[in-house]
């Protein structure tokens, strides 16, 4: 494993909050997803976000509560709205898709959820530079994020193209204003934990504080992670 940003301490834990499961456009069931994570034996909380919809992260919840499985799942989707995606992590309800991303924060926030930017800069689902800062300049009480994906396996795979260099350089000037740095899969494949973030304690307390760093999965140990998957679901 690799520090992409911040710093390992001992005492760490590790979150991977961007999984899609097969209910949207990944390979695993939640159930699957679930067992995954805790065969991995190194995560401690994941997030199910499919897109514009809490139901499978419904189903994984309730599944590792009825196994008992030693994991925090946390209810999640991956939200379009007019100016691109973004993750809802701690949601209680299904969040209404293609409003505009200023309702649909405030949406989110008023549930008590956390609004993450996913792959920004990315793709034509990401959100623009102008859009991020239109939100962070904002004065509403309800319009702002609680995290940035920094990392995102999915995206990110070289790690040193420009794409990469100009989101962390982008984070960094306005760090304070975009919330906790984030690491993520972004899986749709049979693969878990590939981009991490790293937290103490509390993940939701420590996304709040912006007390996390950011990790990923170097190549071998992600081959193992992939074989885990061949044998439990093969």
């Amino acid at each position: 494993m690799k520090t992409f940003f911040g710093e390992y301490e001992s005492d760490q834990k590790f979150a991977d909050v961007h999984i899609h499961t097969n209910k949207s456009s990944g390979i695993l069931t939640p159930t699957q997803v679930v067992d995954l994570a805790v065969e991995s034996k190194f995560l401690h909380t994941i997030a199910i976000t499919d897109y514009n919809t809490i139901k499978s992260a419904v189903e994984a919840k309730n599944y590792c509560a009825k196994t008992g499985c030693n994991l925090e799942v946390i209810i999640g989707s991956e939200i379009a709205t007019t100016d691109g995606h973004i993750l809802g992590l701690y949601l209680k309800q299904d969040i209404s898709k293609n409003n505009s991303l200023e309702s649909s924060i405030i949406e989110i926030h008023k549930q008590e959820g956390l609004v993450i930017i996913p792959h920004p800069f990315q793709n034509e689902q990401s959100l623009n530079n102008v859009t991020i800062k239109n939100i962070i300049d904002s004065k509403d009480k309800y319009l702002y994020f609680d995290g940035f994906e920094i990392f995102n396996a999915r995206e990110n795979k070289d790690l040193e193209s420009p794409i990469v260099k100009n989101t962390t350089i982008f984070y960094l000037e306005n760090k304070a204003k975009l919330g906790a740095a984030i690491g993520v899969s972004a899986t749709h494949g049979n693969f878990l934990g590939q981009g991490l973030t790293g937290y103490k304690e509390s993940l939701g307390k420590a996304i709040k504080t912006s007390q996390t760093s950011v990790f990923y999965l170097e190549e071998e140990e992600l081959k193992k992670l992939q074989n885990l998957a061949n044998h439990l679901f093969s």
